[in-house]
């Protein structure tokens, strides 16, 4: 949701397409991009993945055979309009989520079957290290459940 309204992947895409240019700081290939793929904090920050630089939605079984970091986590500042790369060397990034508390992000990593947390808040601002690992299979997506 973005100011308290759904928002469709065709929407998202639109979004995408439509960012100032230039419109993401590396290649990007809006059809590896999906609006599940993005969260938005209480301060107007949106949050996405681009699961692969290298390879599009069609080719998702190969990057995950051959098993290479080309994934990125990236941010959005709607106020500001200013994309940023704040993770790269991901692999096969998918699904994030905010914190309930705002103060870290959730990636998942879905060819790692691991999520990693990126904290965007506090004195470990910009730091990451591994949430959950050793799934039992591939992690698609992620949301706060309302426990916890």
């Amino acid at each position: 949701m973005i100011h308290g309204k759904p928002i469709s992947n065709e929407a998202f895409i639109v979004f995408l397409k439509n960012l100032p240019p230039p419109p993401l700081p590396y290649r990007t290939t809006v059809s590896a991009v999906l609006s599940r793929l993005f969260t938005l904090s209480k301060t107007g920050m949106l949050y996405f993945t681009d699961a692969s630089y290298k390879h599009s939605l069609k080719e998702a079984l190969q990057d995950v055979l051959e098993g290479r970091p080309y994934g990125r986590f990236l941010s959005y500042d709607l106020p500001t309009k200013q994309a940023r790369v704040l993770l790269k060397d991901i692999y096969t990034a998918n699904g994030v989520v905010v914190s309930p508390n705002q103060s870290f992000v959730v990636v998942c990593e879905t060819a790692m079957r691991r999520c990693i947390r990126y904290c965007i808040q506090g004195p470990k601002k910009g730091s990451v290290d591994i949430f959950i690992e050793n799934l039992p299979g591939f992690v698609d997506n992620i949301r706060y459940d309302g426990e916890c």
